[in-house]
């Protein structure tokens, strides 16, 4: 995830405690939906990108996916804003993978969903327009809200088979990391030893910035002393000038 100041919600402890399956095969779809496309978004994996790639074979229409809403995170880069983690689970191939939302992706499937089957009611929990948005009991209740939401789609076959949810869960392109630890691991390594020579520049450039603040300082002072000597050798000429009329007028 990216820095900055954000605040963390995990509901799927008590999710896998009890779930009796075995460990899956995690990664990480992240991106938000503009214009029915997925576009990369502030929220991308923790990964580097060059860790992973997409498979080639999308999800098979019929298979029997679960989408749990696991968490969320309020986000405070630019603007402040939440994002949802979904955990989409392919019991089939015993993988699963992330994808990041905001609620404003959730309206947009909404609506595109309604356009296209009008005749499918699905119920979509409402903008809050007064009070505080990032409320823990608040984003709790919207989290129920829009799994009941995920859990309509995912219970019609009509609409799990459409290319707009199938984009909005990465079904066709669901993500996978192909590096093992080690390589992993050397991608870690290379990412630190980037980070220790930029912060090895930037302090560089912060001591000639405060070296030529010195110097600049020093120059300011030597020049105000030039300044005051050459008003102290004015005043010396004007008094010879005016002893020397005296001594002419005598």
């Amino acid at each position: 995830m990216l820095g900055g100041s954000r605040s963390l919600r995990d509901l799927s402890g008590d999710d896998l405690e009890h779930s009796g399956r075995g460990p899956r095969r995690l990664s990480e779809c992240s991106g938000s939906m503009i214009s029915g496309r997925r576009t990369s978004s502030m929220f991308t994996s923790s990964m580097s990108a060059s860790q992973m790639m997409f498979a080639s074979a999308p999800v098979d229409p019929n298979a029997p996916l679960r989408v749990p809403i696991i968490g969320y995170e309020v986000m405070e880069e630019r603007a402040r804003f939440t994002v949802y983690k979904l955990r989409v689970e392919n019991p089939d191939t015993n993988d699963c993978w992330l994808v990041m939302r905001r609620y404003t992706d959730f309206v947009r499937l909404n609506g595109k969903l309604k356009q296209s089957f009008p005749h499918v009611n699905l119920v979509l929990p409402s903008k809050k327009l007064f009070g505080n948005n990032f409320n823990a009991v608040f984003l709790d209740n919207r989290v129920q809200g829009l799994q009941m939401f995920v859990n309509s789609i995912m219970a019609n076959d009509q609409l799990r088979k459409c290319k707009l949810v199938r984009e909005f869960f990465c079904l066709d392109e669901p993500p996978s990391y192909s590096e093992s630890m080690e390589e992993c691991r050397a991608i870690f390594e290379a990412q630190e030893e980037t980070i220790v020579h930029l912060k090895l520049q930037i302090q560089h450039k912060n001591d000639l910035i405060l070296s030529l603040q010195q110097k600049l300082r020093e120059e300011m002072i030597e020049k105000e002393q030039l300044r005051e000597e050459f008003k102290n050798i004015n005043l010396d000429c004007s008094h010879c000038s005016s002893a020397n009329d005296s001594m002419t007028l005598k």
